[in-house]
């Protein structure tokens, strides 16, 4: 099963691409799976207790997982991971 990951212009230096392709059952699985075959970009995933980053909105083809199961929602062969930094102001 392929899922692809997009990835935000911060992260594309580690990874030397914009997309990626990566395999898991859950969105959890499937960014575990980006950390494992790019470990550079852990840190800027996840938080020290390995819990998503609360700067970074995770969507799955283009719906964001918050409104579904969050990290646990379950992704398919062809679905498409977008992570997309979360932007804040006054």
């Amino acid at each position: 099963m392929t899922i692809s990951v997009r990835l935000p212009s911060a992260l594309k230096s580690l990874t030397g691409a914009g997309i990626v392709n990566v395999g898991g059952a859950t969105v959890a699985e499937a960014l575990f799976d980006l950390c494992c075959q790019f470990p550079d970009i852990e840190e800027r995933l996840l938080t020290p207790d390995r819990k998503l980053n609360k700067f970074l909105i995770v969507c799955i083809n283009g719906e964001d997982v918050r409104l579904k199961e969050g990290v646990s929602t379950l992704v398919f062969d062809g679905d498409e991971i977008s992570i997309i930094p979360a932007i804040s102001g006054g």
